[in-house]
C-alpha cells in the first residue's frame, strides 16, 4: 500500500497554481493592450465667397451672381454626408452690404442648397436662416454681420455619383420708415465638394 502525505499534496498543488499564475501574468504582459480606434468619416472642406460668384445676375449687378450692393461675403466650414443628409458645419462667416440709414428693420437671410449641374437640393426661402444681429459700421457705409458661433445646417443629400457643390443665396431687405423696401440679393457657389476620410466626428456647437 502506498501512502501519501497530505502536506506534500497541498505543497504540490500550491506550487502548480503559482506556476500557472506566473504563466498567465507573462502572457498578459506580452500582449499589447487593445486600443479602440476612432470612427472614420468623410469630410469635405469648403469656402463660399463673393469673390467667386455664380448664378443669375441680379438687378444692378456688375458681375453674374454678385450685385454691387454686396460688398463682401464668405462662408467657410466642412460638410459631412450622413444617413439623414449633408451636415454642414460653418465655422467662419461674414457679410457686408450697403448701409441704409432710414430703416425700421433690415433682415439678412441666407439659404443654402446642393447642386449637381442638373438639380438643386435644398429648401425654399421661407426656410432660410436669419442672420442676426447686423451692425452698421461707423466708417464705411456698410451693414455687417459676422458669425459669433458655429452655424450648423442639414441639407438633402440624395444618392448619386455626380460632382456636387454648394449654392449660397443671400437676401438683405431694408424697410424705411415710410414703408419703402430696398433689397440686395446675390448667389455664390463653392468649388466641387471633395470628400476625404478623417477620424472623429464633427464638433457640436
Amino acid at each position: 500500500m502506498i501512502l501519501f502525505d497530505r502536506r506534500e499534496t497541498r505543497t504540490v498543488t500550491v506550487m502548480a497554481l503559482a506556476a500557472l499564475a506566473a504563466m498567465c501574468i507573462a502572457a498578459c504582459a506580452s500582449t499589447p493592450p487593445t486600443v479602440a480606434s476612432a470612427p472614420t468619416m468623410t469630410e469635405a472642406k469648403f469656402v463660399v465667397s463673393s469673390a467667386t460668384p455664380f448664378g443669375p445676375g441680379a438687378v444692378g449687378s456688375t458681375r453674374p451672381g454678385t450685385p454691387s450692393c454686396l460688398s463682401q461675403a464668405h462662408f467657410r466650414g466642412s460638410a459631412y454626408p450622413t444617413r439623414d443628409g449633408l451636415d454642414l458645419v460653418i465655422t467662419d462667416a461674414s457679410v457686408a452690404v450697403d448701409r441704409h440709414n432710414d430703416k425700421t428693420m433690415d433682415p439678412l437671410v441666407v439659404a443654402v442648397k446642393v447642386a449637381d449641374g442638373r438639380h438643386q437640393f435644398g429648401y425654399d426661402n421661407d426656410l432660410a436662416y436669419l442672420l442676426s444681429p447686423t451692425v452698421d459700421s461707423a466708417g464705411p457705409m456698410l451693414t455687417t454681420w459676422q458669425a459669433n458661433d458655429t452655424l450648423r445646417m442639414l441639407l438633402p443629400w440624395p444618392a448619386g455619383n455626380l460632382p456636387r457643390w454648394l449654392l449660397v443665396s443671400l437676401r438683405y431687405t431694408a424697410v424705411s420708415h415710410t414703408g419703402e423696401r430696398s433689397e440686395c440679393e446675390g448667389t455664390m457657389r463653392s468649388d466641387t465638394l471633395r470628400f476625404a476620410g478623417r477620424s472623429g466626428a464633427p464638433k457640436t456647437p
